[in-house]
């Protein structure tokens, strides 16, 4: 499940990615959510990327049944750091992760479970988090 996660994040990471690298993050995030909803792997989709006021919001819907999505988000936690080192190997992204902390941003993934609309969770990183794992 946790793979599946980082295998559909990776893939965001490319459809965010699709500006150029001088563009800003309003920018790349307006791009990005022109092309939503976009049909990932194994069911997965990026529904829709926005720019709130303290954070890129990433909303990715799971193909996963509701009682192995919550198994996912009590096990995410203590994963959380992999995943932001997972998602920072990709140039592009650490592009895009640099331009969100230099705005004052966050970065908000939000999960939904595909087969119960109101199973949700979030996983949240600080711009100072972003910042630090840039270094």
């Amino acid at each position: 499940m946790i793979r599946r996660l980082i295998m559909a994040l990776a893939v965001v990471a490319g459809a965010l990615c699709a500006c150029a690298q001088d563009s800003s993050i309003e920018e790349i995030v307006a791009e990005a959510a022109k092309a939503c909803p976009v049909a990932l792997d194994r069911g997965n989709t990026l529904e829709t990327v926005k720019l709130a006021d303290d954070a890129v919001e990433i909303h990715l819907v799971m193909a996963l049944p509701a009682a192995q999505f919550s198994m996912l988000e009590q096990s995410v936690d203590m994963l959380r750091p992999t995943m932001l080192k997972v998602l920072l190997t990709d140039s592009n992204m650490r592009n895009v992760a640099a331009k969100t902390a230099a705005s004052g941003r966050g970065l908000r993934i939000i999960l939904i479970c595909r087969d119960d609309r109101n199973t949700t969770f979030t996983i949240a990183y600080t711009p100072t988090e972003l910042s630090d794992a840039l270094k």
